[in-house]
């Protein structure tokens, strides 16, 4: 009977707590450390003995190990050892073995203090903690950053990027011939020439420019160049022009004046249908029709971005100018061939 009885109330049984539990705490409770340091070596000896066969340090004094140290906490083990030797334990847990693998025997055996890993010093942890963060910032702020760096560029490029104004065409006119010149030139086919032909023309364009930015627009280099295309013609370019160092103001209309030089050669003048639509216009009093094409130089980003500003127009030629020489080319010797070319238009 009192086998059985020391058998139900086996080391760490609730009933066998209940009885020797000096500490009145429940079974799972750690209970806190002895002050009285000699009832902890004499169990400490006695477990000793009981398991290994040998007596261990007395004094504590002269032990290695501290009893107020965290690595030298005592589980409930050690406090409660049954007195009776024949108790045998239900599980294999009470083999020399498996006990001396357990954590109480691992956290008493002072060869095994070395043993524990910290966690600071493990590589894989290392590298982990320092994949998370670039530049001693987290990750996930550098990404943040980033992106608000990169919309608030956007949002100022969007503001800033220069709107490409609105550009009409008010008139064109012959241009003022400085003096010893002359504003229309014209060259007759014949043998001495190899029967080349043409007319040069100079224009004043004058454009009208509507500036929509919000601030003043600076135009380096403005390039024209003019094409004649009409539904019967190829785009065939008989003119260009410039101009230089112009300003636009804000919210304002400008109007100025682009000088163009139209003119158009040909070998055979009486081949070629852009120069006969050319005379023609001229002798008949009928609308020239072209079209041009503006390279805007703005400052600052020309040199990145060139934007063409593309249209077409209709302009009188001016014939009190040109009738005079048309006159000289009716009285040349071509004059029957261009007679009887231009009858097949009527």
């Amino acid at each position: 009977m009192e086998e059985n009885q020391n058998f139900e109330e086996f080391i760490g049984s609730e009933r066998y707590n209940q009885n020797i539990n000096h500490f009145n705490n429940n079974l799972y409770s750690q209970p806190p450390i002895e002050t009285n340091t000699q009832i902890l070596a004499e169990d400490k000896r006695r477990i000793t003995k009981e398991l290994f066969g040998r007596s261990p340090i007395i004094n504590p004094k002269e032990s290695t190990y501290n009893i107020n140290s965290v690595n030298t906490q005592r589980d409930i083990s050690d406090y409660y050892i049954a007195e009776d030797k024949n108790i045998r334990f239900p599980n294999e847990m009470a083999s020399r073995e498996n006990v001396t693998s357990s954590q109480s025997y691992l956290i008493k055996n002072e060869n095994t203090r070395d043993s524990v890993v910290n966690i600071n010093e493990d590589e894989y942890f290392t590298e982990s903690k320092k994949k998370r963060s670039i530049c001693c910032c987290p990750l996930w702020v550098c990404i943040s950053i980033t992106i608000a760096i990169i919309v608030f560029i956007g949002i100022m490029v969007y503001i800033f990027w220069p709107k490409i104004p609105e550009v009409s065409i008010a008139s064109v006119v012959l241009s003022d011939a400085p003096e010893g010149s002359q504003s229309l030139r014209y060259e007759i086919p014949n043998s001495q020439n190899g029967n080349k032909g043409g007319v040069e023309i100079d224009l004043d364009i004058h454009v009208i420019v509507k500036n929509d930015n919000f601030y003043d627009l600076n135009v380096h280099n403005l390039d024209t160049r003019v094409y004649l295309q009409t539904e019967s013609l190829d785009k065939a370019e008989i003119g260009k022009g410039s101009s230089k160092d112009l300003k636009f103001p804000k919210h304002e209309t400008t109007e100025f004046v682009l000088p163009v030089t139209i003119g158009y050669y040909v070998e055979d003048i009486l081949t070629d249908n852009a120069l006969i639509y050319l005379l023609k216009s001229c002798s008949m009093q009928t609308p020239i029709k072209i079209k041009y094409e503006v390279d805007i130089g703005i400052s600052l980003i020309e040199k990145i971005y060139k934007p063409t500003y593309k249209g077409d127009q209709s302009f009188s030629c001016p014939v009190s100018d040109v009738a005079g020489g048309l006159t000289g080319v009716l009285l040349s010797d071509i004059y029957s061939n261009i007679s009887q070319y231009f009858s097949s238009f009527f």
